[in-house]
């Protein structure tokens, strides 16, 4: 199943809010597989939160092949705890489109 969000809207998300606090060790990004549309996942960004506050950020440069694996650690190495995961894209006219994703992690 692909979901995506209306076409050409300003810098257009999906999120999951994981309802509790969660030391999160890695993000697994699924894209389409067909031929349509793969470049509506070029240049995504994800970012962790932890009520509104952004504690964790990752860029993804062009466009992904069909599973981009993500490690998510601070710069120092330590964990990133955060209880909402957010995918978007920046821009002023795009479409996201998801297969699916995954947040590794533990409770806290």
């Amino acid at each position: 199943t692909i979901t995506h969000t209306a076409n050409g809207k300003k810098d257009p998300w999906w999120r999951v809010d994981l309802q509790n606090n969660y030391s999160i060790e890695r993000i697994t990004i699924f894209n389409r597989q067909d031929s349509c549309c793969t470049f509506r996942l070029a240049d995504f960004k994800v970012e962790i939160l932890n009520g509104n506050t952004v504690e964790w950020e990752y860029t993804h440069v062009g466009t992904p092949d069909y599973k981009t694996d993500i490690n998510v650690q601070m710069p120092d190495g330590s964990l990133v705890v955060g209880d909402l995961v957010k995918v978007w894209l920046e821009g002023e006219s795009e479409t996201l489109s998801l297969a699916e994703v995954q947040v590794w992690g533990s409770f806290v």
